[in-house]
């Protein structure tokens, strides 16, 4: 009698899956952060081979469990690592920022979307204006200004490409920027992660539009109140969805802050100078002695953080 041998059909699996990479890579199309992936998780190949030997016999469909076990314990020190380079200072990219402001210029207007980067903008020296880009090699950063009608705009946008990265390139970046002092200024800014500093205690600003989605920012307001006929109408919009604001105001300035909590339980930590009126969870900050006249108006979302209102000088 002839004694039928069977093969496990999971060799098969692992030996084709491998000759598929391999052909791919010698073709030049594997992505190149999978294939940082696999050449780092290939110890994970003797996770499957020793589960295989461990569980056939013993569990029913013992290579499939092999496999969801193995791919599992490889997703999961795989998303620990990159967790880990996403939080890490990058210093593979510097992109330098000089760019000439004729002192005449009406309105500087900076437009900026980044990703997971630290931003820190305020007042320079001089009508340039000057920073840089310290970062991931992952992060496509391009740059451009215009000139038309007496307004300077200045547009910075950080994106990544949609292919799966490299471990090495993963991390955070910071962008630094220093405003001429002298030029009225309009700012937006989206962001995606990462502290914010916006110190414009000595800049002519005119608009601000500031939106992060998760970490902390701070704004210096200038002593400047704005000329613009716009800015005078409209509020400057400020959104924090997950983390604190903190508004540092000027002593002279008569400032209504109004702000939505979307629900939020945090009560707002407000200088003695300012009181607050709340209906409900929403309300407004304004000075105590109110003589019905504003000198910056602004709007300010902050659903899931601390919203801090302090007065320059004082303690």
């Amino acid at each position: 009698m002839r004694i039928q041998r069977r093969t496990n059909i999971l060799w098969g699996v692992i030996l084709l899956a491998l000759a598929v990479v391999l052909l791919l890579r010698t073709l030049g199309t594997f992505p190149a952060g999978l294939d940082d992936l696999i050449t780092r998780a290939w110890p994970g190949l003797l996770v499957l081979v020793g589960l295989v030997l461990l569980l056939r016999g013993r569990v029913a469909l013992g290579g499939l469990l092999a496999i969801l076990l193995s791919g599992g314990l490889i997703a999961g020190v795989a998303y620990a690592a990159f967790s880990l380079r996403e939080g890490e200072q990058r210093d593979d990219q510097i992109v330098e920022i000089a760019e000439p402001v004729a002192e005449d210029t009406g309105l500087l207007a900076l437009n900026f979307t980044i990703l997971q980067t630290e931003i820190d903008i305020r007042a320079g020296e001089g009508s340039t204006l000057t920073g840089e880009f310290v970062g991931s090699a992952e992060s496509d950063i391009t740059f451009e200004c215009d000139s038309a009608a007496n307004v300077t705009e200045c547009t910075l946008v950080e994106t990544k490409s949609d292919e799966f990265p490299v471990l090495e390139d993963v991390g955070r970046g910071t962008l630094t920027l220093r405003v001429p002092p002298e030029t009225p200024l309009a700012l937006a800014f989206s962001g995606e992660a990462g502290s914010a500093t916006f110190d414009l205690s000595s800049t002519e600003l005119e608009r601000v539009s500031l939106e992060l989605d998760a970490g902390d920012m701070l704004l210096t307001l200038p002593d400047y109140a704005p000329q613009s006929p716009s800015s005078l109408e409209q509020s400057g919009e400020i959104i924090v969805r997950n983390g604190d604001l903190s508004v540092l105001v000027p002593p002279s300035a008569n400032m209504r802050l109004s702000f939505d909590r979307r629900g939020g339980d945090i009560a707002p930590e407000i200088d003695p100078l300012y009181i607050e009126q709340r209906d409900s969870v929403d309300g407004l900050l304004r000075r105590d002695s109110e003589d019905g006249e504003f000198d910056l108006l602004y709007d300010a979302v902050v659903p899931n953080g601390l919203i801090r209102l302090n007065v320059a000088g004082r303690e």
